[in-house]
Formats: C-alpha cells, sequence, structure tokens
C-alpha cells in the first residue's frame, strides 16, 4: 500500500517537466492565449517598475519563454540585451528584436563572471531539469551589485493547482514544470550571496481560456492585488547580488560587455573579451 501511495506521489509531483529547449513553440502559444495575455499583461508593468529605479544599468540578460511577447515594452531598450535560447526551438520562436541571441545551456551559461547587470528569469526556473543550477549560473555572470528578477507560478494559487489537476492527465506545457515556492528561492539565494529587495505578486482570477470567465472574476483579481494577497498565481522575486562574499572580502568587479563566441566550449577553456557571434549554420 505505501509503495502504491509513493507512485502516486511521483505521478502527481515529480512528473517529467516541459524544458524550454522541447517545448519552445508549446510555451510560446500558451503566452499568446487569452490567459498568457492577460498574465503577460500584469507581469510587464511590475519588471518595468523596477527597472525605472535602477541606474547605471549597462548589460541585461533576458531568458523567457515567452521571448518577445514579454520583452517589448519592459524597460530593457536602453541596455545591451542578450537574450539566451536553450535550443533551437526556441531560438526560432522566442527572439526578440534588439536582442544578441545566445544558444546555450540554462545550467552552463557561456558569459563571464561579473559580466551583466541585470538578470531576468521569467519562468525560467520552472522549465529546466535543474533550477538550482541555473539559478547558480545566472548569479555568477551577475556583477557584484547587479540586479536579479525571478518571475515564476505560485504553486499555493488556482495556477498551483491546475498544475496539480493537470498531473492527473499528463498535461504538456506550460502545466508540467517545477513547483518552486518563494521560500525555496529566497533560502537558494541566500547561499548563493544574493539579498532580497522585494517580493511582488499577480494574477489572482481563475487559470481559465474563456475571456468571459476571466471578466467575471477580474474585480476580485484587481482587490486581491490591491491587496498582495499571497495566494497569486504569479510571484516575482526581486534580489540583488552582495557586493562583498561570505569571507568579508569584496568581490571583484571586472566588467567585460564582450560575450564569448559560439560553439560553446568547456568552463575550463572559455576566453574573454570574444565578441559574441550567432551564425545560422551552426548546429
Amino acid at each position: 500500500m505505501k509503495g502504491r501511495w509513493n507512485n502516486l506521489v511521483d505521478a502527481l509531483w515529480h512528473r517529467p517537466v516541459a524544458t524550454m529547449d522541447r517545448s519552445a513553440m508549446s510555451l510560446k502559444r500558451w503566452f499568446e492565449s487569452p490567459l498568457g495575455q492577460v498574465i503577460l499583461e500584469q507581469q510587464r508593468p511590475l519588471i518595468a517598475s523596477v527597472l525605472e529605479e535602477q541606474h547605471k544599468l549597462e548589460v541585461a540578460l533576458a531568458i523567457s519563454p515567452a521571448g518577445g511577447l514579454l520583452l517589448q515594452g519592459c524597460g530593457l531598450n536602453s541596455m545591451q540585451k542578450v537574450q539566451l535560447c536553450p535550443g533551437r526551438r526556441s531560438l526560432n520562436y522566442g527572439v526578440n528584436e534588439g536582442f544578441t541571441p545566445l544558444l546555450a545551456d540554462l545550467d552552463a551559461v557561456p558569459l563571464n563572471d561579473s559580466s551583466v547587470d541585470f538578470v531576468l528569469l521569467h519562468h525560467t526556473l520552472e522549465f529546466s531539469t535543474d533550477p538550482h543550477q541555473v539559478l547558480r549560473e545566472a548569479i555568477r555572470a551577475l556583477a557584484p551589485g547587479g540586479q536579479l528578477l525571478i518571475v515564476g507560478f505560485n504553486p499555493w494559487s488556482m495556477v498551483g493547482l491546475r498544475r496539480w489537476l493537470a498531473g492527473m492527465t499528463r498535461g504538456g506545457a506550460p502545466w508540467a514544470h517545477h513547483s518552486l515556492s518563494i521560500a525555496r528561492l529566497v533560502d537558494w539565494m541566500h547561499l548563493m550571496s544574493c539579498d532580497i529587495e522585494g517580493v511582488a505578486r499577480g494574477f489572482y482570477g481563475l487559470p481559465l481560456q474563456q475571456r468571459r470567465g476571466m471578466q467575471l472574476f477580474a474585480p476580485l483579481d484587481r482587490g486581491l492585488a490591491h491587496l498582495a494577497a499571497p495566494a497569486s498565481g504569479f510571484y516575482m522575486l526581486h534580489a540583488q547580488k552582495r557586493l562583498f562574499s561570505r569571507s568579508g572580502r569584496l568581490q571583484t568587479q571586472s566588467r567585460s560587455h564582450d560575450m564569448i563566441g559560439l560553439p560553446v566550449s568547456a568552463p575550463a577553456a572559455r576566453q574573454p573579451h570574444l565578441k559574441l557571434v550567432y551564425k545560422a549554420d551552426k548546429p
């Protein structure tokens, strides 16, 4: 009996994840749907509000399954922008104009240490096989004092319930994702020398694709958003990388705005000061 219960738990909570490199088209279509558009419309101003408060941000790294649907008009226009695409499919379906495409694995970002001022992980950790390593790589590339924004689905919400129900039918993207709580991410970032600056929340409606159904819950959505209630459909976690490491020494801030070239080499073989060039004929 105990073995059957464990198998049921594994089936519902530890099912395969619809990773960005394999499900790029499905994820992009979902963000183009009525529900996806409503969620993006609430996320853009939150991202822009954080960027408006920052100064001297020159280089930005953005990772998002929504691609240009999110990145257009979210306040990144004045920076040198790199968009990481984990796989050919996400490169074909999600690259935004004005962004330098970088084709690489999420858990091995081929950027120099401390080479970017701002990192946006938009629904990225949920759709990766090793979210802890993905976060570690993003923070490694972030300069001391740099800003980190993590946007994710809240497991303790109606969206989280929808994910749980989808597990019974083996649903695909976007419901086949890791369930990462704010508390877990805060613990990870404290261990990776990041300080939490704030948390924003949004989308309190039902995860429906029918516009009429969403309109019925719109007043409730606005009211709970004004109160910043914890049961939101998504959260946005804002953090800053510490200037000092755990040993108390000032972290080096050798800024190299030049990205390394492709194809991606092993970490030990990476060379600085090479211009990133994407060639379409490369695999």
